[in-house]
C-alpha cells in the first residue's frame, strides 16, 4: 500500500498568516544582519590592469637553416590565470604588500580578497584587479603584477629573456676558441705537410716506370723483327755474303734498336749489344752468330727491365698511401676548421635574434592598459547583500514555521483522533 501525504493549503495559508510576524521578522533580520556587516567593511578601492595576448609581430630569423621554431600554442586568459595566480607571483605580490602588521599566514586571505583575475570579452583579454585600503598602494602592485605575468608569458612562450643573451655570449666565446685551436691545428699541419715532395716521387717513379715499360716493349719488338731476320738467313750458306738487301734490312734494324733502345740500355747494362760491322767481307755464318749472340743480350737486358718494373708497384703503392692518409687529415683538419667558422656565424647571428627579441617589446603578451590610481572606492554591495539575506531569511522563516507546524500538530492530536478527523475531512484534501 502506497504511503499518501495530504496537505491542506488552507491550514498551511493559515498557519503563514497566523504567524507572519516571525516570518517578516527573520526576514528582516537577516537583512539587517546582512546589511551591517557589509556597511562595516572598510572601504577598499580596486585598480586593474588589462594584458592583451597577440602573437609576435616579427620573428628574426637571419639563417634560413636554423629557424627559430615558434609556439604553435594558442595563448589565451586562462594561461594567464594560471600565471598570475601561482605560488610565485603571488608570493612576490605578497612580499612586495606594504603593510606592517602583514603576517606569512596571511598569504591566503591576501590572494582571497585582494586579488581577482578577470576575462574580457574577448579570449585574448585578461583583467588584472588588486584590492586595497590604500589607492596608491592597489596601483603600484597592479602594475608589478601585470608586469611580472607580462615577463613570464614572453619568457616561456615567445623566449624574450636577458639569459639567453648571456648564455649565446658564452657560446660565441666558446666556438671562438674552437675556430682558433682548429685554424692552429691546420696551419702546423701544413707546416709539416710532405705531400709535395710525396707527390713528385711518386711522379718521377710513375715516369721511370712508363719509360721501362716503354723499353720493354721496344726490345720485345725488336726481339721479333730479329728472330724474323735470323730465321730468313738461316736458310742461306753460311760462307755465302749478304746481298744488299739483306744489309739493308739489317741495317734498319740496328738503326731502329740503336735510336730507341739500346742507346738509354746500354749505359747500365754490361752487355755487348752492338752488331758487327758491315762489310762486304763479312759471312752469312758470322752474322748469323752475332745476331744470336745479340738476340740473348736483349733476353737478358729485357729480364732485367722486368726484375727492375717489380720494384715499381710496392713503392708507388706506398706513396699513394702516405698521400691519401696526408690527403685524409687535411680534409678533417679543414672541415673542422670550416664547421667551426660556420658554428660560430650561426651562433653570432642568434646573438643579434636574442638581443633584438629581448629589446622588442612585443611578445606573446603585452599590457595595454596600465592601472591608473582609483578615486572612488569600489562598491561594496551592500543593498544587494542586504536583498540576498532578506530573501534567504524569508524562506528559512517560512520553512521553520511550517515544520512547527507540522511537529505540534502531530504531538497534539492522539492517533485514534487523529483518524476520526480524517475521515470526516472532505475528498478535497490534496493527495501526493
Amino acid at each position: 500500500m502506497d504511503d499518501e501525504l495530504e496537505i491542506d493549503l488552507r491550514k498551511v495559508i493559515r498557519s503563514l498568516l497566523k504567524r507572519w510576524t516571525y516570518i517578516v521578522g527573520l526576514a528582516l533580520l537577516a537583512g539587517l544582519v546582512a546589511f551591517l556587516f557589509t556597511f562595516l567593511q572598510p572601504r577598499r578601492y580596486e585598480a586593474s590592469a588589462v594584458i592583451a595576448l597577440t602573437r609576435p609581430l616579427n620573428l628574426p630569423n637571419f639563417d634560413p637553416r636554423y629557424q627559430t621554431m615558434t609556439n604553435p600554442l594558442t595563448i589565451n586568459n586562462k594561461i594567464v590565470n594560471d600565471v598570475a595566480l601561482g605560488d610565485e607571483v603571488v608570493q612576490l605580490l605578497f612580499e612586495e604588500w606594504n603593510e606592517p602588521e602583514k603576517k606569512p599566514t596571511d598569504l591566503q586571505a591576501f590572494v582571497k580578497r585582494n586579488l581577482k583575475v578577470e576575462s574580457g570579452q574577448d579570449a585574448t583579454i585578461a583583467i588584472l584587479k588588486v584590492r586595497l585600503k590604500d589607492p596608491q598602494e592597489a596601483t603600484r602592485l597592479a602594475k608589478l603584477w601585470a608586469e611580472e605575468v607580462v615577463q613570464r608569458i614572453n619568457l616561456t612562450y615567445s623566449g624574450r629573456d636577458e639569459a639567453q643573451i648571456d648564455f649565446f655570449q658564452e657560446q660565441v666565446t666558446t666556438a671562438e676558441q674552437r675556430v682558433q685551436a682548429a685554424a692552429r691545428a691546420l696551419e702546423e699541419f701544413e707546416a709539416q705537410n710532405q705531400r709535395a715532395s710525396l707527390q713528385n716521387q711518386l711522379d718521377s717513379l710513375s715516369a721511370q716506370q712508363a719509360e721501362y715499360l716503354r723499353r720493354l716493349r721496344v726490345i720485345e719488338a725488336v726481339q721479333a723483327d730479329g728472330k724474323v731476320f735470323l730465321d730468313q738467313i738461316k736458310s742461306l750458306p753460311k760462307d755465302s755474303r749478304l746481298s744488299s738487301q739483306e744489309q739493308t734490312n739489317l741495317f734498319l734494324l740496328q738503326m731502329r734498336i740503336y735510336g730507341d733502345t739500346i742507346a738509354g740500355i746500354a749505359s747500365a747494362s754490361q752487355v755487348q749489344l752492338s752488331l758487327p760491322e758491315l762489310n762486304s767481307e763479312t759471312t752469312v755464318g758470322e752474322y748469323q752468330q752475332a745476331l744470336t749472340t745479340w738476340l740473348a743480350a736483349l733476353q737478358t737486358q729485357k729480364s732485367e727491365l722486368e726484375a727492375v718494373l717489380q720494384t715499381f708497384p710496392p713503392q708507388i703503392e706506398q706513396l699513394q698511401g702516405q698521400i691519401q692518409a696526408l690527403d685524409s687529415e687535411r680534409q678533417r683538419l679543414d672541415l673542422e676548421y670550416q664547421l667551426a667558422r660556420e658554428t660560430l656565424t650561426t651562433l653570432r647571428r642568434k646573438l643579434d635574434e636574442a638581443q633584438i627579441a629581448v629589446e622588442d617589446s612585443k611578445g606573446y603578451a603585452s599590457i595595454v592598459a596600465y592601472p591608473a590610481v582609483p578615486k572612488n572606492p569600489a562598491p561594496r554591495g551592500t543593498l544587494r547583500n542586504t536583498a540576498l539575506a532578506t530573501v534567504l531569511g524569508g524562506f528559512l522563516a517560512v520553512f521553520g514555521v511550517l515544520v512547527w507546524d507540522w511537529w505540534r500538530s502531530e504531538e497534539e492530536v492522539p492517533a485514534p483522533a487523529r483518524e476520526e478527523t480524517l475521515a470526516r475531512e472532505p475528498v478535497a484534501a490534496v493527495r501526493r
